[in-house]
C-alpha cells in the first residue's frame, strides 16, 4: 500500500483532486484488486506519503543540500512542493472516504448488482462485513483451484 501511495504521489506531482485519486485507485486495481482493509488504510498511508514528501522538501530547504533536494523533490520549488503538500492533506482531511470507498471497491460494486438489493439495503457495518466474507471465500475458492490445478485434477 505504501508504494502505491507514493506511486500516486509521484504520479499527481502532490497536484492531487478526488477525481485524480480515484482515476488512480480504480487503474491499479484493474491489474491487482484491493482488499476491503487495503482501501479503508488508503486515507492514513496517502497522509503518510504526503507527509514524508513534506518533511524530504523542509529537510533540502533548511539543509540547502541540492543533491537531497534533487532526489526527493517531486517540483522544482520548495516553496510549491510545501503548498502542494498542504493543499493535498487538506484534501486528504474533506474527502467522504465512505463515498470513496463505496466509489472505488470492487467488491461493492460486484455486490451491488445484487438482483434482490439486499446488499444495498443494508446498513454500512452489515455491508462491509458482507464484504469482507465474500472476498474471503472468493479467494479460499481461488486458492483450492489452484491446488486442484496442481495436483492434475
Amino acid at each position: 500500500m505504501l508504494l502505491m501511495a507514493r506511486a500516486l504521489i509521484r504520479h499527481a506531482k502532490l497536484d492531487l483532486t478526488h477525481e485524480s485519486l480515484l482515476s488512480f485507485v480504480r487503474d491499479y486495481q484493474a491489474h491487482a484488486p484491493l482488499t476491503v482493509a487495503e482501501l479503508w488504510a488508503l486515507p492514513t498511508i496517502l497522509r503518510l506519503s504526503v507527509l514524508e514528501y513534506l518533511v524530504c522538501t523542509l529537510r533540502g530547504v533548511f539543509r540547502q543540500s541540492a543533491k537531497e533536494e534533487r532526489q526527493h523533490n517531486l517540483v522544482t520549488d520548495p516553496a510549491l512542493g510545501v503548498e502542494r503538500s498542504i493543499r493535498a492533506l487538506r484534501l486528504l482531511a474533506e474527502i467522504g472516504w465512505k463515498g470513496f470507498f463505496e466509489s472505488a471497491s470492487v467488491v461493492q460494486q460486484i455486490l451491488s448488482t445484487d438482483p434482490a438489493k439486499v446488499y444495498a439495503r443494508s446498513d454500512f457495518e452489515t455491508a462491509m462485513h458482507v464484504a469482507r466474507w465474500w472476498r474471503r471465500s472468493r479467494d479460499r475458492a481461488v486458492a483450492r483451484a489452484g491446488r486442484r490445478d496442481r495436483r492434475g485434477r
